[in-house]
């Protein structure tokens, strides 16, 4: 059931008593997101005497909208395909370690994003999660992520710190392709695979350790 509450999309589901943000469409099923400025989205909405929480934010919730800012409550465990995708005026955004899974894309073009910090239950990064994200400088991957998606980063050309945690087993294709500003990385013993390309047109990338457990490059 799609329901408007304080200037949000929901699709509620009453057995279950949850909600999921979605986005919203106009008559001819064409994207008409005009959320704009700082959007707090919250645990719990109340409609028909009744309570829903808020777990998860559905495919192209918030894409092509004209956010700055946005806060992710706890009761939210999953952020679906292209969620932020296109929200060129995303600059910060609070992930709580709830969530447990990112789609492909969530973040794909978000090209004001500054910084990110990936939450601790994490488990694994979607394809071409910050593609494209030119102005992103610094990532921390927590310990709990052991797949980084094949164009995790791809043309993150401001990318110089990433902080890769000590649970990666696999390294994507492309997955950091064309990030100029990289000057170093250090990838943990962790890591078993690494795909294609990964780590080419990082033109500040003078030299990097391959752990002896890699078995596949």
């Amino acid at each position: 059931m799609k329901t408007y509450i304080d200037g949000i999309y929901y699709d509620l589901n009453e057995s279950s008593q949850t909600a999921k943000v979605i986005p919203n469409y106009d008559e001819d099923w064409i994207l008409d997101n005009r959320y704009n400025d700082n959007i707090i989205i919250p645990s719990q909405v109340y409609c028909s005497e009744m309570i829903f929480n808020v777990v998860e934010i559905s495919a192209h919730a918030f894409r092509q909208s004209f956010i700055k800012s946005v806060i992710i409550p706890s009761s939210i465990t999953t952020i679906e395909t292209c969620a932020f995708a296109e929200c060129h005026a995303l600059t910060n955004i609070t992930i709580p370690d709830t969530v447990k899974r990112i789609e492909n894309g969530a973040f794909a073009d978000c090209t004001e994003l500054v910084s990110i910090v990936l939450p601790n239950q994490l488990v694994a990064m979607g394809g071409g999660l910050f593609y494209n994200c030119k102005k992103l400088e610094t990532v921390t991957i927590s310990d709990s992520v052991k797949t980084i998606g094949n164009h995790a980063f791809y043309g993150c050309t401001s990318l110089s710190s990433v902080a890769m945690g000590n649970a990666v087993t696999s390294i994507g294709s492309s997955a950091f392709y064309n990030c100029k500003a990289l000057a170093k990385i250090e990838i943990p013993e962790s890591v078993k695979t690494i795909g294609s390309s990964a780590f080419s047109g990082c033109k500040s990338l003078s030299s990097i350790v391959i752990p002896d457990g890699v078995t596949t490059i």
